[in-house]
């Protein structure tokens, strides 16, 4: 019978037992997926440097941490982050582009050259019974501040014009290297508690704090940033993995150890200059002041809204018990949507 013979050679990655998905780059077909769907929409959030205050740098053995960071590799990133959110929680590994890639604590802390702190930690001793915000306002604020209010009134967090020039450089390093944030218009009180300790001297775990922010920040959803690239991008290149053509990469932005190189010296004479017309940087410096008014003013109606919301609840509560409306008959609110992820979203896991 004649015929053609089927070659029993295939390349690789073809037939009935390859995979459905990028292997070379995700762990799964899931891992692709939401990838595809979900992190590529997600932004990332790079590490920023700080200006000044190199005597808590060096009292604390972050020379390293706050020293500059690499280029950072926004494709290389992401697929981390899809691999993880499919990997063990109790994995200290994840699988990128073929290679374990180590992110547990005591690597980030190798890393970076900060204290490994061993227990007992003494941090989250202090956190578990720490100042009281009027304390803690004594230390970070140039004076009484105007509390941000609850809907049951109780104090929850300093508007961030009441903070001191230095406690608003650290509040930047915070949420952009500690625990990540966009929102800056106020501190929630474990940032003010993380503020106070830094100033205070209390003994804090850099590589738990970002190890933590990093597996939270892979169960997150759209609205959650993609944090630490360039760490990211570092512990992949420790594990030899290099930069693909097509790869996109995030250039880092300066740090405390170039911006506080000694300034130029004065000119040997000032001219008198006619006033100078607004620039680019003074219209946009008083857009953002007028957007973080608007922040505010937003946030103050968002906590009248839930006050006026637990008011009504309250009155239709009394109402139905006057009523003797069974508890079974009585309608169910829907719950209030949250504005910002909790305050307990991201930090150290119990």
């Amino acid at each position: 019978m004649s015929g053609r013979r089927v070659s029993k050679r295939r390349h690789a990655g073809e037939g009935p037992s390859a995979p459905s998905y990028d292997h070379r780059r995700f762990i799964s077909k899931e891992a692709e997926n939401y990838h595809n769907a979900i992190v590529l929409k997600r932004k990332l959030v790079k590490e920023r440097g700080l200006v000044g205050y190199e005597e808590i740098m060096h009292q604390r053995h972050w020379e390293e941490y706050m020293a500059k960071s690499g280029v950072g590799n926004k494709t290389l990133v992401r697929e981390f982050y899809a691999n993880l959110r499919f990997t063990d929680h109790y994995h200290q590994t994840v699988t990128v582009r073929g290679a374990d890639v180590d992110f547990s604590a005591e690597t980030i802390n190798g890393l970076f050259g900060t204290p490994q702190i061993n227990e007992p930690n003494e941090y989250n001793e202090f956190a578990k019974e720490p100042p009281t915000l009027q304390t803690i306002s004594e230390i970070i604020c140039t004076g009484p501040p105007e509390w941000v209010q609850s809907a049951y009134n109780e104090p929850v967090g300093i508007p961030r014009t009441f903070l001191t020039h230095e406690a608003w450089d650290w509040l930047r390093f915070i949420n952009a290297r500690l625990y990540p944030s966009s929102h800056s218009s106020k501190v929630n009180k474990d940032r003010a508690i993380i503020l106070y300790a830094i100033f205070t001297d209390v003994p804090l775990d850099v590589g738990r704090y970002i190890h933590d922010a990093i597996r939270k920040s892979a169960r997150g959803g759209l609205s959650v940033s993609l944090y630490f690239p360039n760490l990211i991008t570092t512990l992949c290149e420790r594990e030899g993995i290099v930069n693909q053509p097509g790869d996109e990469l995030i250039q880092p932005d300066t740090t405390i150890n170039e911006e506080n190189r000694a300034p130029p010296p004065p000119p040997a004479q000032r001219r008198q200059r006619r006033p100078r017309e607004p620039g680019m940087e003074d219209r946009m410096s008083r857009v953002e002041d007028g957007l973080r008014n608007l922040q505010l003013q937003h946030e103050r109606h968002m906590l009248e809204h839930q006050r006026l919301r637990v008011e009504q609840r309250q009155c239709w509560t009394a109402l139905y018990d006057h009523l003797q409306v069974p508890p079974d008959r009585r309608p169910q609110f829907a719950p209030d949507e949250p504005e910002e992820p909790a305050p307990d979203d991201i930090g150290p896991d119990d």
